[in-house]
Formats: structure tokens, sequence, C-alpha cells
């Protein structure tokens, strides 16, 4: 058996397939986890996530119980895994709180928070 995944590369409208033998398949796991974050009013944050797995895993963000638009951060494939990027602008007080980093394939699903 075989999996098949596929993903767009950013500004490119070709597609390449991939396709993964059952047994290489691999849990995702967040590599690198968000750093909790002291700010300064009116400053900007940036939160970093790094998941890896096979195939790659989506990353997501969340704040609180509420998913974020996936115009709010950006995802980049490394050699590290799905490197994803939460940048918090002009940051105010409403800013706090406690943000999510969740990564998932088809073997599984992890989350970290910061």
């Amino acid at each position: 058996t075989t999996w098949l995944g596929a993903r767009n590369l950013q500004d490119e409208k070709d597609i390449f397939v991939t396709t993964f033998a059952a047994e290489d398949v691999q849990e995702a796991v967040i590599v690198q986890p968000p750093v909790d974050q002291i700010a300064i009013l009116g400053s900007t944050v940036t939160f970093v996530c790094v998941a890896y797995g096979i195939p790659d895993p989506n990353v997501l963000w969340s704040r609180g119980s509420a998913d974020m638009s996936s115009t709010e951060y950006s995802n980049k494939f490394t050699e590290r895994g799905v490197e994803s990027e939460l940048i918090i602008s002009n940051v105010k007080i409403s800013s706090a709180g406690e943000y999510r980093c969740k990564a998932d394939n088809l073997k599984g699903s992890i989350q970290t928070k910061s």
C-alpha cells in the first residue's frame, strides 16, 4: 500500500505528487514549539512553530478556542519540516492570550501553546 500526497508550492500553479510507502508514514510532531513572549504595546511579535511528519503536516494556529484565519500566518516548507510564523503587528492589550500551534497529517495531530 502507498499513500498519496500533494501540495501546491507557494506562487506556483504546478502541483506535484509524492507517494509514500505505508511503513514510511510518520505522525506529525512539533520539533520547535512557539515560545512565550512579553511584548511592548504597539510592537510586533512573531511566534514560530516547526512541525515534521511524513507526509508534511498541515500547521494551523488558534487563539483560545477559535481557529485563526490562514491569512494571519504563513507556512513554508524547509528541511526541518513545515515552518509556520504567526505575526502579531501593533500589539494591543487585547492581543494578550494563549496561542496554539497544531500540526496534523494522515497519521495524527498534536498541538502546543504559547
